[in-house]
């Protein structure tokens, strides 16, 4: 109710990440690691819908490129209706593509022929209007079940050359490729009605 909070980092053995002489603004969070998000977080449209924009927002700034030249990759793993998930994602990028200064998250030639390819795929699988299209226009690379394997093994292709470092991909992929990737976002840890098991989430995060 006062707005006060403090938030504590243990590692997997129950160690703490503080050290004995620290204060405690020295803690390692980071209060505003992002520029604001743009139009903020809307709570009325519900808890599912609500996470997307804010979690879109931050994997663009984490696969932003970093002083020291490192480009890191970002996966955003979704437990269900990633076809949604997609969709929202797309329709945000493209308004904040228009408005907003985005950060450095992808670099690519566009006359590089793997890229031109993995495009030409995706457009002839999903067509040019599909989320799938939109959002790899914008470099942004979009994993599920249903994908063909022609188009997935060209992404794959692009995740590894680092054309892509920003990837929506549903927990099957994450939990069972191996992929190039620094940060994991997990918006949700539930499926259906149910929750991750704790192997579950440890194989998650293993990859």
């Amino acid at each position: 109710p006062s707005g006060r909070f403090d938030i504590r980092y243990d590692l997997m053995d129950g160690r703490s990440l503080e050290f004995e002489d620290e204060l405690t603004d020295d803690r390692p969070y980071v209060p505003q690691p992002f520029p604001p998000l743009p139009g903020g977080v809307d709570r009325a449209i519900g808890v599912e819908v609500s996470i997307r924009a804010p979690t879109l927002w931050a994997a663009l700034h984490l696969a932003a490129k970093r002083p020291d030249g490192a480009r890191p990759t970002v996966m955003i793993s979704v437990t269900q209706n990633i076809g949604a998930f997609a969709k929202t994602c797309a329709d945000l990028i493209e308004g904040w593509a228009e408005d907003e200064e985005l950060p450095e998250y992808w670099d690519v030639d566009p006359e590089d022929p793997h890229w031109t390819t993995c495009l030409a795929a995706a457009e002839d699988y999903f067509t040019k209007g599909s989320f799938e299209y939109r959002l790899l226009a914008r470099g942004i690379a979009v994993h599920h079940g249903q994908m063909p394997a022609l188009l997935s093994r060209r992404l794959k292709v692009a995740i590894d050359r680092g054309n892509v470092r920003v990837i929506i991909a549903t927990s099957t992929l994450s939990e069972g490729v191996n992929i190039p990737v620094n940060t994991l976002l997990i918006p949700s840890v539930h499926r259906a009605t149910s929750v991750f098991t704790v192997n579950e989430f440890s194989n998650l995060i293993g990859r």
